[in-house]
């Protein structure tokens, strides 16, 4: 399986920005309905529902918000462990093989067919 770390990197970014998105969605929502509210511009039995509920709403949010935050820090933290494995691997093999870096000349594995018929 080939991993991309800056593939990884870019979609964890992405998720960040979207869950900091709902979130601030969520605070101007709750600032607007706080207005409603403090200037009683809607204030009969369905608007005290109707805040009753956004409640409801928002308190659900809060803990689902900070699950979507917790795994993208998890998903860097297991992304970076692969990262430095791959790392130590290639190292390893490098020494075991009394290499500074790869040679893929050393092996006609890796000669491309159009040189090896010359």
């Amino acid at each position: 399986m080939k991993i991309s770390y800056t593939n990884v990197l870019e979609n964890m970014v992405r998720m960040h920005n979207l869950t900091m998105q709902l979130k601030e969605i969520l605070d101007d929502v709750s600032m607007e309905i706080k207005k409603l509210e403090e200037d009683e511009i809607w204030s009969d039995l369905g608007a005290e529902d109707t805040y009753n509920n956004y409640d409801k709403l928002k308190s659900n949010f809060i803990p689902i918000y900070e699950e979507l935050e917790r795994c993208i820090l998890f998903i860097a933290d297991v992304s970076e462990e692969y990262k430095n494995l791959d790392r130590k691997v290639k190292n390893e093999v490098l020494k075991n093989l009394d290499l500074s870096k790869p040679d893929y000349t050393a092996s006609r594995i890796f000669i491309s067919q159009s040189t090896s018929k010359n």
